[in-house]
């Protein structure tokens, strides 16, 4: 986390725009005594706003000691931090967890991004988008990877995506580059 911070830090310093970042946080790091503290003490060590910090946590660790996850992501968001439910729609329950949790975006597992060519997959997408905005949550389309896709997803409402249709992984290099 402070690594994260402390990159940010420097690209603000550096005059780059205020994009988030995204941290995956598996359920060992989420359910630590000291988790949401490590996260405040870096944003504040770094003087940075809990908006440009987003945690993303998957459907496992969310199932994964409810009551605790539940308590911190409601932390984190009071704090100003948020919750980034990812590869939604490939858990057993992922409805009921849009319910139970007060998720502020969802992000489409890349399977169903993969195969819209096919009917029914364009449909499940649409639905899957179409909820996330009826229910006021944020969507992302994960594995973007050609340009019907990207046309497609943006003609259903979908304007936040990622995948190697954008960029592939890259480096602090590169993205300062960009800047």
């Amino acid at each position: 986390m402070a690594a994260v911070c402390s990159q940010r830090r420097i690209w603000l310093d550096r005059n780059f725009p205020p994009f988030y970042i995204s941290i995956n946080v598996p359920a060992r790091q989420i359910h630590q005594d000291d988790f949401i503290e490590t996260i405040k003490h870096s944003l504040e060590r770094y003087d940075l706003l809990p908006e440009l910090i987003k945690i993303e946590i998957t459907e496992r660790t969310a199932m994964t000691n409810v009551e605790k996850t539940l308590k911190t992501i409601q932390e984190l968001q009071e704090y100003g931090v948020d919750i980034i439910l990812d590869d939604f729609g490939i858990g057993y329950s992922s409805k009921s967890y849009l319910v139970q949790y007060p998720f502020n975006t969802i992000k489409i597992d890349k399977s169903f991004i993969q195969g819209l060519e096919y009917k029914n997959q364009k449909s499940i997408c649409r639905a899957l988008v179409a909820m996330g905005r009826n229910l006021g949550i944020n969507v992302v389309a994960e594995g973007v990877e050609t340009t019907e896709q990207y046309h497609y997803l943006c003609s259903i409402g979908c304007h936040k995506m990622q995948g190697y249709y954008f960029s592939r992984p890259t480096s602090v290099e590169l993205v300062e580059k960009l800047f």
